[in-house]
């Protein structure tokens, strides 16, 4: 998961949906909508196939630091079960 700083999220999301659609990165992808209530960050999700496969997993989150959406600022976080890359460092 990435939490984005809502002046970003138009940057960050277009980088996510365009490395998404040419198969760079997981199966689908989703930002948060804007609530409207001036939310301190704003979530984007990158799905993957198999959350057991570790090799598609760590593909992913290659590609990620390579597009630069991985940084030492936040931590990487995943959620298993949905099958659910989102990022961090």
């Amino acid at each position: 998961m990435l939490f984005v700083d809502p002046r970003e999220v138009d940057l960050i999301w277009g980088i996510v949906a365009q490395a998404t659609a040419k198969n760079e990165l997981g199966q689908a992808a989703k930002v948060a909508p804007d609530s409207g209530e001036g939310q301190k960050e704003r979530l984007v999700c990158i799905y993957t196939n198999d959350f057991t496969d570790m090799e598609d997993i760590t593909r992913v989150v290659r590609k990620m630091k390579e597009i630069g959406l991985i940084t030492a600022k936040k931590p990487i976080y995943y959620k298993c079960g949905m099958s659910l890359i989102c990022s961090g460092r």
